[in-house]
């Protein structure tokens, strides 16, 4: 599976890692200081559950330059996702599975503005992590966990194959009767 990891920050570095470090074949977005040390020395992740390198990492600030996808993690932030509509088509077919990790309901409603409805899945992460200095990602609490599904709740192939993907890459995952339900929580708990 071809995946692309969009903003590769705390969640999208740690997580991207993780299935990188499992043998995917994963691109990654970045820009700036932080694209050129991981062009020089790899992206490396360091966790309260282990350190690792990935490299050579394979990473980019030109989204067009990567070709057609497989799976799109989303892990910019979600005033952001406006701002990459047009890079997001570049990146799609009729297969390709968009999974928005920001703790936000709007996110998979912003994503349909720009890609078909049945593309994209709904998606919540809890991690603590943050980019400590360019190239390098701080993983410092909490176990890291996804949650996602169908909008419309059926428990698809596709699910059962990003499962699959997650647990291989030991990143632990859930997925509920009612995504929607479970990033409206989300949603509610932080804004409190």
């Amino acid at each position: 599976m071809k995946i692309v990891i969009f903003g590769t920050g705390g969640v999208g570095g740690y997580f991207g890692g993780k299935l990188a470090l499992a043998g995917n074949d994963v691109t990654f977005i970045a820009r700036d200081k932080h694209l050129e040390a991981i062009e020089k020395n790899g992206l490396a992740i360091k966790s309260i559950q282990g350190d690792f390198t990935i490299h050579p990492a394979k990473v980019t600030s030109d989204p067009k330059s990567i070709g057609k996808a497989d799976l799109v993690i989303l892990a910019v932030k979600s005033w952001q996702l406006k701002e990459i509509g047009d890079d997001l088509k570049a990146l799609c077919d009729e297969k390709t599975i968009f999974l928005p990790l920001e703790n936000g309901i709007s996110a998979p409603g912003v994503l349909t503005e720009f890609v078909s409805p049945n593309l994209v899945l709904g998606g919540l992460c809890k991690i603590f992590s943050f980019i400590e200095a360019p190239g390098i990602i701080c993983h410092s609490g909490y176990p890291p966990s996804i949650t996602f599904g169908e909008l419309n709740y059926t428990r698809s192939e596709r699910i059962q194959k990003i499962r699959e993907i997650l647990d291989q890459a030991g990143i632990e995952n859930h997925i509920p009767e009612n995504i929607v339900a479970k990033i409206d929580d989300a949603t509610t708990l932080k804004s409190q």
